[in-house]
């Protein structure tokens, strides 16, 4: 049996699952844990320690987002700025940090991998969306460096996707099915990532 746990409240792991794959949820909308407010994640940090101590986790997926901009750079807010960044890129640091070391601590050996619900907004220019944009690119490069850093410890798997537009609430629905992108493109890579 491998286990998932998604970091996030886009629920991408809403979707029926495998039965060999048992999937939790830390999210700030439902889930297996639930976190109320931007900073709180001393609650996950814990759940994922239990969950590493006790050799269910093998795979956390990151679809952490949120985007305010809309507005000329110039224009915008910087404490707006800031909350994106906080949402997108710092929280989802501090998270993968304590799972490097509670995993390292706890099974050495273990496989933990992480794969980041990115956005091709990381990888160019995307006028009035400066603050998500930037901090997916930031994201990105959190990614690369990762692998590069933990190359030595084949323990460890990063991947970042690159969804484009996905129809949900935020998007207007405008965009591709949540369930033919997860099914199509989302769970294949899951399963890899899980696969020694």
């Amino acid at each position: 049996m491998k286990h998932v746990l998604e970091v996030g409240s886009s629920s991408l792991l809403k979707f029926q699952f495998p039965d060999d794959i048992t999937k939790y949820q830390a999210s700030r909308t439902n889930g297996s844990v639930y976190f109320d407010a931007l900073g709180e994640y001393d609650i996950i940090k814990e759940y994922i320690t239990g969950l590493i101590k006790d050799n269910k986790l093998d795979l956390i997926v990151f679809s952490l987002g949120k985007n305010t901009d809309r507005t000329p750079f110039h224009e915008s807010d910087l404490d707006e700025f800031m909350e994106v960044f906080a949402v997108n890129f710092f929280s989802i640091v501090e998270i993968t940090k304590h799972a490097i070391a509670e995993n390292l601590k706890n099974r050495p050996e273990g496989r933990l991998s992480f794969l980041f619900i990115n956005s091709q907004a990381g990888l160019g220019s995307y006028p009035n969306h400066m603050a998500y944009s930037t901090s997916k690119a930031a994201l990105n490069h959190f990614c690369d460096n990762l692998t590069e850093e933990y190359s030595h410890n084949k323990g460890f798997k990063f991947v970042s996707v690159y969804p484009g537009m996905i129809a949900t609430k935020l998007s207007g629905y405008r965009g591709r099915c949540p369930l033919e992108y997860f099914n199509r493109h989302l769970l294949p890579r899951i399963r890899l990532l899980m696969t020694p």
